[in-house]
């Protein structure tokens, strides 16, 4: 396959990545071990051989790994040949130059399919002076905001708090604006939030589940990577 992207503009010696066994990506994709660029030549790229739990990780000779670059515009995954590896003086495995190479976009708020759990409120209050939240589960989400249906009956002027639940990490407190409400059935419709005054740091959150459950779907063969830079 014909890589559209340049690796010799995305590696740099001295730099942190990510790697991933070809197996582990199609069977375990949680699964990675962090290395670093070693050096850059001619015949291709050395990375520091992974260690897992004082073990050095097992990257034989003509298997497949994936180095997993994150950029602040784009994420990269770059498939590499293993050629060759050594013990000593230091630990080293020997990679060809990428054969294939996947852009996983970050930024400009790429939008991704996902089922969350979510509350929002209108900021209605019930007898008792509670404020009144409402479950939904999204449809999909950006970084810059996301979508779900609800059976509530809502207005483009209603200001909109959600608590948005992100697995493995803490509830997120959003402000959201109404942009577009459509009317499904009698008593469903389909919300588009907006997120307003968010922080760069809770924005970074969001993004990075957003790369993750890309990766998860470009794995499963759900999302297709593009054909080109974007």
């Amino acid at each position: 396959m014909i890589c559209l992207l340049d690796p010799k503009k995305l590696l740099v010696i001295n730099q942190s990545i990510e790697i991933q066994k070809k197996e582990d990506f199609d069977n375990d994709p949680d699964k990675y071990y962090a290395s670093r660029i070693e050096d850059i030549n001619e015949k291709g790229i050395v990375i520091g051989t992974p260690i897992e739990k004082s073990v050095l990780v097992d990257l034989r000779p003509n298997s497949t790994v994936i180095i997993w670059l994150n950029e602040a515009i784009a994420s990269y995954a770059l498939f590499c040949r293993v050629r060759a590896r050594i013990y000593e003086p230091l630990p080293l495995t020997f990679l060809d130059w990428p054969h294939d190479i996947q852009r996983i976009q970050r930024r400009n708020y790429v939008r991704v399919p996902a089922s969350l759990q979510i509350e929002f409120s209108t900021g209605e209050k019930d007898a008792e002076g509670k404020e009144i939240f409402h479950s939904a589960l999204t449809g999909d989400i950006s970084g810059g905001g996301l979508n779900f249906t609800t059976s509530v009956k809502l207005s483009t002027k209603d200001p909109l708090k959600i608590i948005l639940h992100l697995p493995g990490q803490e509830e997120i407190v959003l402000e959201g604006k109404i942009t577009w409400i459509v009317h499904q059935s009698h008593n469903r419709y389909f919300v588009g939030i907006k997120f307003m005054k968010i922080s760069e740091g809770i924005r970074e959150q969001i993004i990075k589940y957003i790369f993750i459950r890309q990766r998860d779907l470009i794995r499963k063969g759900v999302l297709q990577k593009p054909n080109s830079p974007t």
